[in-house]
């Protein structure tokens, strides 16, 4: 079994994986490996300082200018509207577009 400390070593060793993975342009990847990223940093309650150095301070420093982390949002965010225009998303609906055939309007 793995330990507290290998596991989140291998979260960071996630991030590397984003990385190169976004500049092979294998998005729906580098999707996979921030959301398993996410989901064990946050089920291992991972100190605050590891979750700003993976993910981002928000307002380092009493600041309004978010740091990024190991995870680039920008990136994570790109890689998420590709996954969703190719269909390469874990729901079980696939995405055609607002115009669909059988698409219903909301009605309030």
């Amino acid at each position: 079994m793995l330990t507290a400390e290998q596991i989140r070593e291998k979260i960071f060793r996630l991030a590397d994986d984003f990385n190169r993975l976004y500049a092979e342009k294998k998005y729906a990847r580098a999707k996979y490996a921030y959301d398993s990223a996410s989901t064990m940093a946050v089920f291992m309650e991972l100190p605050r300082e590891d979750m700003y150095e993976l993910f981002m301070n928000h307002a380092p420093d009493d600041s309004d200018t978010p740091e990024w982390g190991l995870f680039d949002k920008d990136k994570v965010d790109a890689c998420y509207l590709w996954c969703i225009r190719h269909n390469q998303t874990r729901e079980i609906q696939p995405y055609h577009g607002p115009k669909a055939p059988g698409h219903k309007e909301l009605v309030v």
